[in-house]
This record gives C-alpha cells, sequence and structure tokens, in this order.
C-alpha cells in the first residue's frame, strides 16, 4: 500500500511539472497569449489540487505521535496550497489574475511562516545544526 501510494506520487509530480514545463515551451518567447495563461493556469490548478491531496494523504497515514509532530506543517503547506487553488481557479474563471487577489498572496505566505515556525519550534529533532559567522552576518 505505502509503496504504490508512493509511486503514484511521483508519477503525479512528475507529471504534473512535465505540464508545466510543456507549457512553458508551448508559451514560447511571451508568455501573454490566452492559450498559455489558460494553460498554465490549469497546470497550477492541477499542482494545488495534487499537493492537498498528498497532503491529506500523508496526515490520515501518519501515526497518533506523527499528527502531533506535523499538524502545523501541514496546515501551512494546506493554507498555500489551498490559495493557490483559489487563484487558480479565478484566473481560470475571470480570464485574468486580479490585482487584489495577487497582491494577497503575499500575505497568505507571510501567514504561511508563522505555521512553519510552529511547527518546527514543536520538534526540535528537526533543527539543522546551521552556523554563520558574525562577519557574514554583519556584510
Amino acid at each position: 500500500m505505502a509503496s504504490s501510494l508512493s509511486r503514484l506520487a511521483h508519477v503525479a509530480w512528475i507529471g504534473a511539472m512535465l505540464l508545466l514545463i510543456a507549457a512553458l515551451l508551448l508559451a514560447g518567447p511571451s508568455l501573454s497569449s490566452p492559450l498559455s495563461a489558460t494553460f498554465l493556469a490549469s497546470a497550477g490548478l492541477v499542482v494545488a489540487l495534487l499537493g492537498l491531496l498528498l497532503l491529506k494523504q500523508i496526515y490520515r497515514n501518519a501515526s497518533e505521535d506523527g499528527r502531533y509532530a506535523i499538524k502545523f506543517l501541514v496546515s501551512g503547506f494546506g493554507v498555500a496550497f489551498a490559495y493557490d487553488l483559489f487563484l487558480s481557479s479565478q484566473t481560470l474563471l475571470l480570464r485574468g489574475i486580479e490585482s487584489v487577489t495577487w497582491q494577497a498572496s503575499g500575505l497568505v505566505t507571510a501567514l504561511t511562516v508563522s505555521l512553519f515556525a510552529v511547527a518546527a519550534r514543536r520538534n526540535p529533532q528537526w533543527s539543522l545544526n546551521l552556523f554563520v559567522s558574525r562577519h557574514v552576518v554583519f556584510y
């Protein structure tokens, strides 16, 4: 079960990335054509849906202790993927990105960073043991 789910996840992500690369290649030098914009929005919609689906599977298949450890991490990625789903679907429906929706994506990203910080704080074994010298920090 786990190996088939892992294989399906890899196929889904590779397929979504190939779809995005194909969209960029078909668009050519200008990304202003309506066909390429629709194709890119569709690819974004597929990636957001796959991301939400994979997050659900990760959370459901985690043990009880594992769920406690990844709750805020999954919530942060879930908020980011849900907003991407909203943005991509609105782009497809309205045939363009509204400026207010695009500007709000920065706020959503900033809010998800706080969820990632809580997840990292709750799990000290995720530490990277990173050291930056004072000289580098100063400059």
